[in-house]
């Protein structure tokens, strides 16, 4: 079942403070990068809380709204609040190689319903791969222990740090000390997962560039959830953006 259908994103209150935040961070951005050229693609459901403040903060007028299915599809073409706001129908790692990322730099806010083991470690190898320089790529996830496999592929018992290893692998750090899987560290260990990632992806693109980190997020609603996010920063303005963020 899709959150959308359980909770309007509008109202949680932590929600809403974690989107202040990250536009409140893109509006000063926006003063060096100019924001308001940018596409905006995220996951619009019904509400399009996020496309609504893109529009209004950064002045975005180009905007994809990815649905997974068919009836949200449905839901977000009925609902679509801004004429400049397109519905795309698909998963979104299907939909990422179809979006011509590499013509122009856009924001992208993936924010799932799904844990670590979701799409989310192949959707930044994609979009580190196919985004124009100087893109911003923001994810969000749930960060809940009770997400991860409880058994191997032969149905065998398995504990919590082999079932993030056999999803996340080497980015994961080693050693991982037993704390680091408790409920009240395990968002941040996901958070530098994911971090880990962006930073991987970007040197296995072959490019020019770096992955500088902007957003660092755990907050709690109706359950627990991680935000990382950052540039793809071209190198010529790598040193521009170290300075800018510190």
């Amino acid at each position: 079942m899709r959150s959308f259908d359980l909770i309007n994103y509008a109202i949680r209150p932590n929600k809403t403070v974690e989107r202040k935040i990250v536009f409140a961070g893109l509006a000063k951005l926006s003063r060096v990068f100019g924001l308001s050229r940018y596409r905006y693609i995220g996951f619009g459901a019904p509400w399009f809380v996020d496309f609504l403040m893109a529009h209004k903060i950064l002045g975005m007028e180009s905007m994809i709204s990815i649905e997974s299915s068919s009836l949200g599809f449905q839901r977000s073409t009925f609902n679509c609040p801004l004429a400049c706001i397109s519905p795309m129908e698909g998963l979104s790692t299907h939909v990422i190689p179809e979006l011509g990322l590499e013509q122009s730099p856009a924001t992208v806010w993936f924010d799932y319903d799904l844990g670590i083991g979701g799409p989310v470690l192949a959707d930044i190898e994609l979009l580190m791969s196919k985004c124009a320089l100087n893109s911003i790529v923001i994810v969000t996830i749930a960060a809940a222990k009770d997400l991860l496999p409880t058994k191997d592929e032969n149905e065998q018992p398995i504990d919590e740090e082999a079932s993030l290893r056999r999803i996340a692998g080497d980015l994961v750090p080693t050693p991982l000390p037993p704390k680091r899987l408790q409920p009240s560290h395990y968002a941040q260990l996901l958070c530098q997962v994911l971090t880990n990632q962006f930073e991987s992806a970007v040197v296995n693109s072959g490019r020019a560039a770096k992955f500088i980190k902007l957003f660092e997020i755990v907050y709690s609603d109706s359950k627990r959830m991680a935000t990382v996010g950052g540039i793809v920063a071209a190198s010529e303005v790598f040193k521009l953006l170290v300075a800018f963020v510190v």
